[in-house]
């Protein structure tokens, strides 16, 4: 009957043990998947913002096409460049250019921040996911440690080898005279 407690508290650290490292495995691959989230926002917040430089690139070529043609239709007609309607028109076309650039640039800017704010947001939860995944280990330990000593702890002997003896009626009533010798 004793060889049977004996292979019942053995199955049950080793299946503590086993509840403890598949704790850790999570929480490492929970840090994991947040380390590769990130990467993930983070190379789309890199591709918003090249993606709005392109376009306000695009867009200032435009404005460029149009500024010359403006200038070609001027000129054409018998206007100068110098002509103040000529200039206001010019003013206008780069004004508009402009502020479409601008807002190309300000929009791929808007969803980079977002995206970050995505990844920083994913590191974290992996952070916490990995940190709770200990904690839950500790716990199943401490909580596995208990239930053996409940289970057989009774008349249990000190692992520093000094004969520490619980009282079997009262678990908390420890014996000190033999911790002394």
């Amino acid at each position: 009957m004793a060889q049977m407690a004996g292979a019942g508290g053995a199955m049950f650290a080793g299946a503590t043990i086993l509840d403890m490292v598949n704790s850790i495995q999570q929480g490492r691959a929970a840090e994991d998947q947040g380390d590769f989230m990130k990467r993930v926002y983070n190379n789309i917040a890199n591709e918003r913002e090249a993606a709005s430089q392109r376009q306000a690139l695009q867009v200032n070529k435009q404005t460029e096409q149009k500024v010359s043609r403006a200038r070609a239709v001027a000129a054409a007609s018998g206007a100068g460049a110098d002509d103040p309607t000529v200039q206001d028109i010019i003013v206008d076309l780069e004004t508009e250019g402009e502020m479409a650039a601008l807002s190309r640039l300000y929009e791929g800017g808007a969803q980079a921040r977002d995206a970050r704010a995505f990844a920083r947001m994913a590191d974290i939860e992996g952070e916490n996911a990995e940190r709770n995944a200990y904690a839950d280990a500790a716990g199943t330990l401490l909580g596995g440690a208990s239930t053996l000593y409940g289970r057989y702890g009774k008349g249990f002997k000190g692992s520093v080898g000094r004969g520490l003896k619980i009282n079997k009626v009262n678990p908390n009533d420890v014996d000190w005279d033999a911790l002394k010798g």
